[in-house]
């Protein structure tokens, strides 16, 4: 009779000694940094979208707080006022805020984002996206000046790409899109300090791949 009172005992010792022992496995692996023989140990959760990036054919790259994580699209809904995505990625343990990158994830929608907000599924919040700019028109102010226009209103438009040649000078504008009135267009404009005149090379929209009129202000009047 003692020895079956003792039996329930001895198996919570075995039990516990199991636990402990998986654990310290586990920790070995973790501060090694070996997880190659571990990886069916993950777990896929929802992972926060940092910012988001247009691009042309209605393609979207969103960045995550994930690092080297195999963050993959969970889910999207398109509505007519805004677009809902929730990505997720693998939950590595003990690895969490180890590693200080982010995550890409390429997203293809049905139709351009336009004005539509961006909702990040995971917490419901809206993402703020980069958004190449079509140039609509240049004007040369000076030999070594140009403003560049395009429709956008209070979006604070960037150059992000310039390449100048000897026959074209390239050019792109982004901007990330702010809280304001849906569907107002202006016209904004950014300036651009020539390396060299403008001369008879040509002005290209790296976005569009077309050549933008250029109006030369400087000749005006002579």
């Amino acid at each position: 009779m003692q020895f079956l009172k003792r039996r329930p005992y001895t198996q919570s010792v075995i039990i516990l000694t199991v636990l402990i022992v998986f654990v310290l496995v586990l920790s070995a692996f973790a501060f090694s940094g070996n997880w190659s023989m571990l990886r069916g140990f993950t777990v896929g959760s929802g992972v926060k979208i940092l910012s988001a990036h247009e691009r042309p054919a209605n393609v979207l790259v969103v960045s995550v707080a994930s690092c080297n994580s195999d963050p993959r699209l969970h889910s999207i809904r398109e509505g007519d006022s805004n677009v809902r995505i929730k990505v997720v990625s693998n939950s590595w343990p003990f690895r969490e805020g180890q590693d200080d990158c982010a995550d890409g994830v390429v997203v293809q929608l049905n139709q351009p984002l336009g004005e539509r907000e961006l909702i990040d599924g995971h917490n419901g919040r809206e993402v703020d996206v980069r958004r190449e700019l079509r140039i609509n028109r240049a004007e040369v102010r000076a030999s070594d000046r140009m403003v560049l226009y395009v429709e956008t209103c209070n979006r604070n438009p960037q150059i992000i790409v310039r390449e100048e040649s000897a026959s074209e000078v390239r050019v792109m504008l982004a901007d990330y899109s702010v809280e304001g009135s849906p569907g107002v267009l202006c016209s904004e404009s950014t300036e651009y300090s020539l390396r060299a005149p403008l001369g008879e090379r040509a002005l290209i929209d790296a976005f569009t791949g077309l050549e933008v009129e250029v109006s030369d202000l400087t000749t005006r009047g002579t």
